[in-house]
């Protein structure tokens, strides 16, 4: 997203996210969105698995995300909704 702002504090609650996530194999973390679907699961205090997500603000993407959303290309509709549905069917 182009005029997203980082809050004060977002590097420090970015270094833990990450932190959290070492031992999950990971393919994509979202740094902004809006929650459009209850919680699959808590992975960690700060990190929650979704199940469903709008609104792509932003995202630390891993090579095997990268992977998965090249190999469903093209993209034919908005790009949050696309990657949602992904995340939902758990392709993503």
């Amino acid at each position: 997203e182009d005029d997203a702002a980082p809050l004060k504090g977002f590097m420090h609650s970015l270094r833990k996210a990450l932190a959290g996530v070492q031992s999950e194999s990971p393919d994509i973390l979202y740094l902004g969105y809006s929650q459009a679907s209850p919680w699959r699961r808590n992975v960690s205090n700060i990190l929650r698995e979704a199940d469903y997500l709008w609104t792509t603000v932003a995202y630390v993407l891993w090579p095997s995300g990268a992977q998965k959303l090249l190999a469903k290309l093209p993209v034919d509709q908005p790009v949050d909704n696309f990657m949602a549905g992904l995340m939902a069917s758990r392709q993503l």
